[in-house]
């Protein structure tokens, strides 16, 4: 199957690309990231007041505030979902909070697997949580586009 370049597609229709996480349970917990298109990527500099992307060695760096804000709304924008995502919390507070943001029932000290679009809250409530999505999302993003350069270098030169 041929790949279709993802900065052609419609960015607000664009369901992403499934990215294989971790495995819990015997069950796959899956990302769909979608690619960020240029001009997205030049707003979200400007609105973070920087000029490059942070890379070391082929991961991300955040190093203070506008980067971690550059991070931030990269992530938001390229999650669109997720599959068999575990959720575990302790704390009732957190359990309701949570169930607020994901839309879905999270009892504290019970294991819930969400699957399923995520809201801004539920985004921002994984990236503040779970920090290390944030990074495996942006990695994720530097893979597609990177696809999407190799695709289209193929396809020039043809």
């Amino acid at each position: 199957m041929e790949r279709a370049f993802s900065f052609f597609k419609d960015p607000d229709q664009d369901p992403g690309e499934p990215f294989k996480h971790s495995t819990f349970e015997g069950a796959d917990v899956l990302f769909n990231v979608r690619n960020i298109p240029r001009t997205k990527e030049a707003l979200f500099r400007r609105q973070a007041g920087v000029d490059a992307l942070p890379v070391q060695h082929g991961k991300h760096v955040v190093r203070g505030s506008k980067w971690r804000e550059l991070a931030l709304l990269r992530g938001m924008y390229a999650l669109r979902s997720v599959t068999n995502f575990p959720i575990k919390v302790a704390e009732s507070e957190m359990a309701d909070e949570l169930s607020k943001a994901f839309g879905t029932v999270i009892a504290a000290g019970q294991t819930t697997k969400f699957s399923g679009v995520l809201s801004d809250a539920a985004k921002g409530t994984i990236f503040e949580r779970f920090d290390p999505v944030l990074g495996f999302v942006l990695e994720c993003v530097d893979k597609i586009a990177e696809a999407d350069a190799d695709a289209e270098a193929t396809a020039t030169k043809n």
